[in-house]
């Protein structure tokens, strides 16, 4: 993670796994995090990776994903979240969702 400024801040991140039957299942994932004052938040990004797990072959997918927090007290958030994933040769979709958080 990499804070570029007091509002944006940069993250990578990689997995691997070496399955015990050979095969290996690896990702990758890149997301800028902004503040936008001090009850608006955001984030964009993006991740690709190979799924292997047989007997099934293995299989390539790729995701953007974006979305808004608005903090709407000291307890409450609410979020949009919009991603889209494309594996290739077997499906795209686009999904949103919305949640409401409580902290106690």
């Amino acid at each position: 993670r990499l804070q570029a400024a007091a509002w944006v801040a940069l993250k990578y991140e990689y997995s691997n796994s070496n399955n015990i039957i050979g095969t290996n299942t690896e990702s990758w994932q890149s997301a800028l995090d902004f503040q936008f004052g001090e009850n608006l938040s955001g984030y964009a990004g993006y991740a690709e990776g190979n799924e292997s797990l047989p007997p099934l072959s293995t299989a390539f997918s790729q995701s953007i994903f974006t979305g808004v927090i608005v903090q709407l007290g000291r307890r409450w958030a609410w979020r949009l979240d919009y991603s889209y994933e494309n594996r290739p040769n077997f499906y795209i979709r686009s999904s949103m969702g919305s949640g409401i958080t409580f902290k106690f």
